[in-house]
């Protein structure tokens, strides 16, 4: 199991209009949904999507971003919806592909269910669980690996002014279990939530997010599966999400 940190990762293969990636029509301004990213390092912007998308003859799932980045940063390492002209750059000999948004907003992933909690004064929040993306196939029609790389992704967004109480400063378990249509477990893991960091508590902003791969064994076959992710020590806050594999 290899568990990945949110803000976001290796991510996938593209989403989006339409919903599984297909070849592009002559037409450079294409609707994208994916993970917005910024480079820490080089502080470039990139739009990580989670189904391939072919466009001027390159099949990526990195979108490098132009413009002003000023617009979208209050969106970082959020699922976002945007919509842009997409232009062939880079040396002839290996060019990629660049967005120039024309807006950005934070989106939903499809197939995300959500669940609010109310435990009184001292905690409200809303837990959201996806699997993205919710449908895809490990190889194409010709048996070629498609490179999609999903993700289980948990949020716990806080809806009062203080910090989130549900996970508690002591180390405790989150777990993730997938299973298929006959409900026999293809797959789980379990690993330890350290003691709170910043990356998890976020007071201000009210948010935490914990995103792990789901490895093909999980779900070797084409078909429906579910998948239960939460803390292991308060069941109420597991939720079950649905994707499929083709």
């Amino acid at each position: 199991m290899q568990r990945l940190a949110v803000p976001i990762l290796l991510f996938m293969s593209l989403l989006l209009v339409p919903r599984l990636g297909r070849a592009q029509q002559p037409d450079t301004v294409l609707a994208l949904e994916g993970f917005l990213q910024e480079d820490d390092q080089t502080s470039a912007w990139t739009l990580v999507v989670p189904l391939s998308v072919l466009a001027f003859h390159i099949r990526t799932f990195t979108f490098a971003l132009t413009g002003h980045p000023e617009r979208w940063r209050d969106l970082r390492n959020l699922y976002v919806t945007t919509k842009g002209r997409v232009s062939r750059v880079g040396d002839p000999d290996a060019p990629h592909l660049s967005l120039a948004p024309d807006d950005m907003r934070e989106a939903t992933p499809p197939g995300t269910v959500d669940h609010s909690f109310d435990r009184g004064v001292g905690m409200r929040s809303r837990a959201t669980l996806s699997v993205v993306p919710d449908e895809f196939a490990w190889q194409d029609a010709k048996d070629r690996g498609t490179g999609v790389n999903p993700l289980v992704l948990y949020t716990m967004l806080n809806e009062r002014s203080g910090a989130i109480e549900i996970i508690r400063p002591t180390d405790l378990n989150f777990c993730v279990r997938v299973s298929n249509r006959d409900h026999v477990v293809t797959w789980d893991t379990t690993f330890l939530l350290e003691h709170t960091d910043a990356r998890r508590f976020e007071t201000q902003a009210g948010a935490f997010r914990e995103g792990v791969q789901l490895p093909r064994f999980a779900a070797r076959q084409p078909g429906h599966y579910t998948v239960q992710a939460g803390v292991c020590e308060d069941e109420e806050f597991n939720l079950t999400a649905e994707f499929d594999v083709q």
